[in-house]
């Protein structure tokens, strides 16, 4: 069978840095590669070479050949017919390749447009199969639904059904699942897999996740410094252990602090929610009918106390953001009452409001989004300070942003850079120093981590635990991912459809889950396939996922 995809010695260079080097990669049809690699390692602009959507500096080398034909030749018109139709991409951050003023349905029926004859009625129709094939029932999330109307994961779903819409030859996926429970996770990673099975789509997998490389991928690279240092099958990937080119990918487990007992009860509560109600209006059949208001947020009460650690988890579309937004102050609530160190919130003076917003800050899902793309780093960082009466002095300033750079784990030089010179994971940790600055009391982090290598999170993670025992910093995790919630979290509420249906210390939750939804969370999570073991030899044995 011929190659669907050939790369060879792929290079490039941005001014003096070399970003890719010799980058050798065969995608065979109806197979998956997985291309695994830390944060920073050369995934995305491997993806974005590829594709030739490199940024405009950047100087390209080598071949990348589709049927014979190199594709680093073609013009920007050829490209135009290439892109959608014969290679599709899933871009890592879904609300920044959405477009905001259009409906989600129109644009999976934009791609179709451009690349067929259909009619616009046609394309509609066909736009609405495509999005009930990656789990989105138009008679459940209408296509006329608007990006911002969505969660995460369904926004990331109907990046993926506009990647498929003209069933492409190659489908490029750059951490499709990364903002998806663990459930929506598994659906879309079963159609991925179902794509390149039936349809003989040759599937590039682009992860820092070695428990879905094991369980995905027909074959490993994995990516360091710009070079793919590795290329096996999956067995014999692991047979390699934990000494291999995958132990930079895994880590051990965080350790976690002994808090003092009856910590959580003796502590004042930082902020405290009382039958919290969100609601949405929805669009009626005619201008003449209505439909009753959705609670995205159904009745929720809950108190974080100083110093504690609150795990929130639940499937996409849960209702997760839309608390963290209510708690900030960022979404209408429809009654209820939200107070933060003892005063209401939101507050009716100015003052009042700015004192409450430096307690409390928020680590954004899609970092990149969140950012003003015309500002550098450190203006960017520095966007809390005025919140503050008097905010510190220039120098001052410059003392802090680089004192926050370098405990997530970047350069002070990096607050002179653009955002769009960083990885996602990068702009991830980026997002956590801005919500540093103020020294908050509360910080909400909405999958903050998904982003990150397995090194990189426990890197945050550690950081975070440190601030919650030195300082006191209380954290609201919003995740997906149960191995940060089992790492940090002392307790864990579990939210389906916009209630808490179970919520207790996260020990318990893990060990003995009583709600049924629960039980599927936990039971959902992806293992190893192949487990390495003590001897390095291989395992069919799962065991808890590495990431």
């Amino acid at each position: 069978m011929e190659p669907a995809l050939i790369i060879k010695k792929l290079s490039l260079r941005i001014g003096e840095d070399a970003i890719l080097s010799d980058v050798d990669l065969t995608l065979q049809q109806g197979e998956i590669t997985g291309l695994a690699g830390r944060s920073g390692s050369g995934k995305s602009m491997t993806a974005l070479a590829i594709m030739a959507l490199a940024p405009q500096r950047a100087e390209i080398f080598g071949e990348v050949l589709l049927n014979g034909e190199n594709l680093l030749e073609k013009s920007q018109a050829e490209w135009r017919e290439i892109r959608g139709s014969r290679i599709g991409m899933v871009f890592q951050e879904p609300m920044t390749a959405l477009n905001p003023l259009q409906t989600i349905g129109a644009q999976v029926a934009e791609v179709i447009l451009i690349h067929s004859d259909a009619s616009k009625k046609q394309a509609l129709k066909r736009a609405d199969q495509t999005l009930r094939r990656v789990g989105l029932d138009p008679n459940e999330i209408s296509s006329d639904r608007y990006p911002h109307e969505l969660s995460g994961g369904q926004r990331q779903r109907v990046v993926i059904a506009i990647a498929i819409a003209m069933n492409p030859e190659i489908l490029i996926c750059d951490e499709p699942t990364t903002a998806l429970d663990v459930t929506t996770q598994a659906e879309i990673l079963d159609l991925l897999r179902r794509l390149s099975r039936d349809d003989g789509i040759a599937v590039l997998l682009i992860t820092h996740d070695l428990a879905v490389i094991s369980q995905m991928a027909d074959r490993i690279a994995i990516i360091k410094n710009g070079h793919i240092v590795e290329q096996a099958t999956p067995e014999a990937f692991f047979q390699g252990g934990h000494n291999g080119a995958a132990q930079d990918l895994i880590a051990a487990p965080l350790k976690r602090p002994n808090k003092p007992p009856g910590n959580g009860e003796q502590a004042r509560a930082i902020i405290e929610a009382r039958i919290v109600i969100c609601a949405y209006h929805q669009r009626g059949q005619s201008i003449f009918s209505s439909r009753a208001p959705f609670h995205a947020v159904d009745g929720v009460s809950l108190n974080i106390r100083k110093g504690e650690n609150i795990g929130l988890v639940g499937a996409s579309g849960c209702g997760k953001s839309t608390l963290a937004r209510a708690l900030l102050g960022l979404q209408p609530v429809a009654s209820g009452e939200i107070r933060i160190d003892g005063a209401s919130f939101p507050a009716v003076e100015k003052s009042a409001m700015r004192a409450a917003r430096r307690k409390i800050q928020i680590v954004f899902q899609d970092p990149y989004s969140s950012f003003n793309p015309r500002h550098k780093v450190g203006k960017i960082i520095a966007e809390p300070f005025h919140l503050f009466d008097q905010p510190p002095i220039e120098a001052k300033q410059r003392n802090r942003i680089s004192g926050v750079l370098q405990s997530v784990g970047l350069d002070p030089s990096d607050a002179g850079k653009y955002p769009h010179e960083f990885s996602g994971g990068q702009r991830q940790r980026i997002a956590i120093a801005r919500a540093l600055i103020t020294d908050p009391e509360i910080i909400v982090l909405d999958e903050a981590t998904s982003a990150l290598d397995i090194t990189a999170r426990n890197r945050i993670l550690a950081l975070l635990q440190s601030l919650s025992e030195k300082r006191g910093v209380s954290f609201l995790f919003i995740t997906h991912d149960l191995g940060v919630i089992r790492d940090i979290a002392d307790r864990t509420l579990v939210m389906k459809s916009g209630r808490i249906v179970e919520e207790g210390a996260t020990k318990d939750i893990f060990e003995n889950p009583r709600h049924p939804y629960t039980k599927m969370l936990i039971a959902a999570a992806p293992v190893m396939k192949w487990a390495a073991t003590p001897q390095g030899g291989a395992s069919d044995t799962p065991r808890d996922h590495v990431d």
